[in-house]
């Protein structure tokens, strides 16, 4: 045994002496230290404060109550008390309604293998209904992406190139033989001068606008012909853009108030968004400890192509005018405003003329002028605060203490008056 843990065991067992000790006792002692055994009562308040968690199965629910429970010194009192926490914890209110249904002579064994079939029927309805629901999205994809041939010479449908009759004909705009004007690819110089006007006046537009947020998928064709919950698997592999533009300060945002894992969110209501999405630290704030993040295949992008960065989806229980539903939640990395996208709308009923705005944008640039226009607070000279008295406070015991000047060494005695003298200049000190 070294010097410190000698030490330690010195003070351990005083007054006796280490060395009249034997082993058993010496382990004894530095065990008690090392490894206190906890208290009953702090591992009971732990025990029945255990509730389910979302993500959290029947079986992995029981097995932490029975963990929990290990040092809780309940005796022959345990499986009542696992019984109780256990149907008071339960996270699924149909699960917990149907014991709470049962007379006295429920046990611990009966409610786990009620919950456990309660819950294997659930998972297997959604799947039939993910299966049913996949087979109708597969029927419909096929009929929309159906499109007649249309050819390449003439711009009209039902022939190919080699059956048009003005394959041999010349274009009056590039001079080239195999087309017509009205399909030529290259622009005319009309074409040119127009397209350029519309971009200079698309790039005066541009420079007013501020944040890109709206997401819209690119087949967006297909995924508006089915439901809310469908459209978010199916978008799992593909891409989505970003659109939304805002002027600063001119265009308003409706914001509704929704309970996501029981915890209030205020989103901006968005209809041009195929998805719902928060920022990062708003999960991380409100949601990390309640819903699981997972990763997902979604590319998010901007209105000029740049990729937004994702940090993940996860599954959360959605409630709204006393509607619950389960929802996919996108989370992407910043600290944007969560949107509220079509595949919420379509689950959750709305009250839309209660729907009304809470904040309107106002840029930091803004601000900031309208505090230089009210003070010259970057100005060069010396500022002073106005209104305010400073006050020392000193003990009411407090001896003054006389203090002999301290000498300045001489290297430093020119800085040093040139420092005083500006500090008079300024004001600062007085003679």
């Amino acid at each position: 045994m070294g010097p410190k843990g000698y030490g330690l065991l010195k003070n351990l067992v005083t007054p006796s002496k280490p060395s009249s000790m034997n082993l058993a006792d010496i382990c004894k002692h530095l065990k008690e230290y090392y490894n206190p055994k906890p208290p009953v009562l702090l591992e009971r308040f732990r025990f029945y404060n255990q509730s389910q968690g979302t993500l959290e199965g029947i079986s992995e629910f029981l097995a932490e109550l029975k963990r929990l429970s290990s040092s809780c010194n309940f005796g022959s009192f345990l499986n009542d008390a696992l019984r109780d926490r256990f149907v008071c914890g339960v996270f699924d209110t149909n699960i917990q309604k149907r014991l709470l249904s049962e007379d006295d002579s429920l046990t611990l064994e009966k409610a786990v293998q009620i919950a456990l079939s309660m819950e294997s029927a659930a998972k297997n309805a959604v799947i039939i209904k993910e299966n049913s629901q996949s087979q109708s999205i597969h029927n419909m994809s096929s009929r929309a992406t159906r499109k007649k041939v249309q050819c390449t010479c003439c711009g009209r449908q039902g022939h190919v190139i080699s059956n048009c009759r003005v394959k041999d004909y010349k274009c009056f705009n590039c001079g080239r033989v195999g087309h017509l004007q009205g399909v030529c690819r290259q622009p005319s110089d009309e074409k040119k001068h127009e397209d350029h006007t519309n971009r200079s006046k698309f790039a005066k537009k541009a420079k007013k606008s501020s944040k890109v947020k709206q997401v819209r998928k690119e087949n967006d064709e297909v995924s508006s012909e089915y439901s809310g919950q469908s459209e978010i698997e199916s978008s799992d592999e593909g891409n989505a853009t970003v659109y939304y533009v805002r002027m600063i300060g001119s265009h308003k945002a409706f914001e509704v108030e929704v309970e996501i894992e029981q915890k209030k969110l205020v989103m901006e209501l968005d209809t041009g968004a195929a998805i719902s999405l928060i920022s990062h630290s708003m999960y991380e704030k409100a949601l990390k400890e309640r819903a699981e993040l997972k990763p997902t295949k979604v590319v998010l992008k901007t209105y000029t192509g740049e990729k937004i960065p994702l940090s993940g989806k996860c599954d959360v229980k959605v409630k709204c005018n006393g509607r619950e539903k389960l929802l996919p939640l996108f989370v992407i990395k910043g600290n944007g405003p969560s949107l509220l996208g079509r595949n919420w709308l379509n689950q959750l009923p709305l009250n839309w003329s209660e729907i009304n705005r809470v904040q309107v944008s106002s840029s930091l640039e803004e601000k900031l002028q309208k505090i230089l226009a009210q003070s010259d607070v970057m100005g060069k000279s010396l500022g002073t605060v106005k209104g305010v008295q400073a006050k020392l406070r000193v003990k009411p015991d407090a001896v003054p203490k006389f203090y002999k000047p301290r000498p300045i060494p001489f290297a430093m005695k020119e800085k040093v008056s040139n420092e005083l003298k500006r500090l008079l200049k300024e004001g600062i000190l007085k003679r």
